[in-house]
């Protein structure tokens, strides 16, 4: 099996960084009890390693998560412009209004930022709807 790695050091600095990525420092001695070893200086160069691939699987695939669901809530924001009359089909119009409404452009907003504007769109429709409709009341009665 080939090395990841070859420096100790840089080894664990990796392996480290890791457990913050994934928010699993408290894991850390569950993980190397798993190996038999109270620290990471007992492990093995090929244990470190192996250690090092796992942890790298499990941000890749957590980034992968969270890249489709960025994607799903960016798309839900373009459809709610569309309906409020932005053509999503311009980006120009998308991010003038992105920077109208926000002050970033849609690439630049996180998850949470996207599912807050998200609501946001959907309530500024409504709202119009509900003024249109209204409109239309008053107009059929006069």
């Amino acid at each position: 099996m080939k090395n990841y790695l070859t420096d100790r050091n840089i080894m664990y600095r990796t392996f480290h960084r890791l457990l913050g990525d994934l928010k699993m420092k408290n894991a850390k001695a569950d993980i190397l009890a798993g190996y038999g070893v109270e620290s990471t200086g007992d492990l093995t160069d090929g244990q470190l390693n192996e250690l090092i691939r796992t942890l790298e699987e499990k941000r890749s695939a957590r980034f992968a998560q969270v890249d489709a669901q960025v994607k799903k809530e960016r798309s839900k924001c373009l459809r709610a412009m569309n309906e409020l009359g932005v053509n999503t089909f311009n980006w120009e119009n998308v991010n003038s209004y992105m920077l109208d409404k926000e002050g970033k452009l849609l690439y630049q907003l996180t998850l949470k930022e996207l599912k807050a504007l998200h609501i946001k769109l959907r309530n500024i429709k409504r709202h119009r709807d509900k003024k249109l409709a209204e409109e239309d009341f008053k107009a059929a009665f006069n």
